[in-house]
């Protein structure tokens, strides 16, 4: 297996790496190589959901997506999600468009999701990850100090695509996925590598300060990990397997594109992080 940078600091390319005959070696270092470098990407590798499901098992035990509307799950394999476009009360959606990184407004976040394109458009639909164990390390040291022991409260129904929606749906939305409090800085469980742990689409406020200086702080912290230097975007082909790493990264799907674009997703079990949110003082 050659290993070649997809960035200077940034995510791997996995170069003769047959993903259905991995040695045992090559998939015993597959989830040092993930923990080290955020994005892992394997070019132009065919997989059947059987062979993807398997192959995803070397970084981790497989959530289930049992619970997910019938339309977004594979119809024979609950841990393969069908990432394409879908009709939600009469409005087709797209996954993504806004940084996020995989259940972050959950007790137990993902720890890293297997992302394999089927079919994707002639163009448009690139996927972006933000690196934000760099982002946190490239901050002056008075920053990285003010920031060490803030929490922030992740909600589900932060995301802009929500905003329109009537209060009632909203609370609903509350309901079934309570917003959550996690460490602005998160340790990685396995490297010890500090970054920071916010979104656009779920980080609503800081514990314990005002909407506006929330915003004071959030915003420009957000501007910072959407910095290109931290920023590597995938041009999809057909074949193409993407692992990321959502204790240390956010991710993006751009919706600029026309046509089909079809993807299947697992997702691994995380570890628990976070604490439920408490009403705002």
């Amino acid at each position: 297996m050659r290993l070649e940078p997809l960035r200077p600091a940034f995510g791997l390319e996995l170069h003769d790496l047959d993903p259905a005959h991995a040695s045992a070696l090559e998939a015993a270092d597959l989830p040092s190589l993930l923990a080290r470098h955020g994005v892992l990407l394997l070019r132009d590798r065919p997989m059947t959901p059987e062979a993807q499901i398997a192959f995803s098992r070397n970084f981790g035990a497989l959530e289930s997506h049992a619970a997910y509307p019938a339309a977004l799950r594979h119809p024979q394999h609950d841990e393969l999600l069908v990432v394409k476009r879908y009709q939600v009360e009469g409005r087709a959606l797209r996954f993504g468009g806004q940084w996020h990184s995989d259940l972050s407004y959950t007790l137990a976040p993902s720890k890293a999701s297997v992302l394999h394109a089927l079919v994707v458009p002639p163009s448009g639909g690139d996927t972006l990850f933000a690196d934000l164990a760099g982002a946190y390390a490239a901050l002056p040291d008075a920053a990285r100090e003010r920031l060490e022991g803030l929490w922030v409260v992740h909600d589900l129904a932060n995301g802009r695509q929500y905003g329109d929606s009537p209060p009632d749906a909203i609370a609903a939305m509350r309901a079934k996925s309570p917003p959550v409090e996690q460490p602005l800085v998160r340790r990685h469980p396995e490297t010890g590598r500090p970054s920071l742990f916010i979104s656009e689409w779920m980080t609503r406020r800081v514990v314990g300060m005002s909407e506006a200086d929330s915003r004071a702080l959030l915003e420009p912290l957000l501007a910072h990990t959407q910095d290109p230097a931290f920023l590597y975007r995938h041009r999809w082909r057909v074949g193409d397997t993407l692992i990321w790493d959502n204790r240390s990264t956010n991710h993006l799907a751009m919706g600029d594109y026309e046509g089909e674009r079809v993807l299947h997703r697992c997702s691994l079990l995380g570890e628990p992080c976070g604490r439920p949110a408490r009403p705002a003082a």
